[in-house]
């Protein structure tokens, strides 16, 4: 199934498609330094301390990756992939992906004012002519 793509203001768009890059390496490097210590134990023969301690490694990466894998999704949503769409994409109930990506600041950025951050991510904040 395709996405469903919604149609989002200029802004909006050309954010994602310039922030898509650094959150796809994003997604990239959580996952290696994830699998870095499990590679190792694949590599040569260990003892069970240290299967046990890279098993460890392996599991506290994980809100690493789903930190990441959070601002990939918020990235499709400002782009103008339905939370629905992705949900259908990725093979789980819309609900998850609004748990998964919650309140991040951008998948909640439609109609706010976007400007970049040091390491070239986005901020948000709300336009000077809206109320909060």
């Amino acid at each position: 199934m395709t996405p469903v793509l919604k149609h989002r203001d200029k802004v909006s768009q050309t954010a994602a498609a310039e922030l898509i890059q650094a959150a796809a390496q994003a997604v990239i490097d959580a996952n290696s330094a994830r699998t870095k210590a499990l590679a190792a134990v694949a590599k040569r023969p260990v003892d069970a301390t240290a299967a046990l301690a890279a098993y460890q490694q392996y599991e506290r990466a994980q809100t690493a990756v789903q930190e990441a894998e959070a601002t990939y999704m918020a990235v499709l949503t400002l782009w103008g992939v339905s939370r629905h769409g992705l949900a259908a994409a990725v093979g789980c109930r819309p609900a998850t992906i609004t748990r998964r990506i919650g309140q991040h600041p951008l998948a909640t950025a439609r109609g706010m004012d976007l400007y970049r951050l040091d390491g070239g991510a986005a901020g948000v904040s709300a336009p000077a002519n809206r109320r909060p």
